[in-house]
């Protein structure tokens, strides 16, 4: 599954409601990107901004996104996601997962 595929899929039923397909890569980045700027000390927002913009091939902004995940818990890990972020369809928090690894978060 490209990058591109797995963000539409990841940004279509996250938190924004959007229907299976809907939404593109570009679209999921910049609702990640807006959300980040208005709660900046939101962890949540700040994985999902690093996933997003990983799954899209921003890894400039996804390695940013990331750094201040880290800055925000030093000590999550992939193992703990179930843990902070609940996605309503495994293969959701699938992909999600694979951002974060992408982004840089450690296992």
């Amino acid at each position: 599954m490209s990058r591109t595929h797995l963000a539409a899929e990841f940004g279509t039923s996250s938190q924004t409601g959007v229907s299976k397909g809907s939404i593109s890569a570009d679209a999921a980045s910049a609702w990640a990107e807006k959300a980040s700027r208005e709660l900046p000390d939101i962890l949540r927002v700040f994985g999902f901004s690093a996933a997003s913009h990983a799954l899209a091939g921003r890894m400039e902004e996804a390695r940013r996104s990331m750094q201040h995940v880290r800055r925000l818990d030093p000590t999550l890990r992939i193992a703990h996601v179930a843990e902070w972020v609940v996605l309503r369809r495994p293969e959701d928090l699938v992909t999600f997962v694979t951002g974060l690894r992408i982004a840089g978060l450690p296992e």
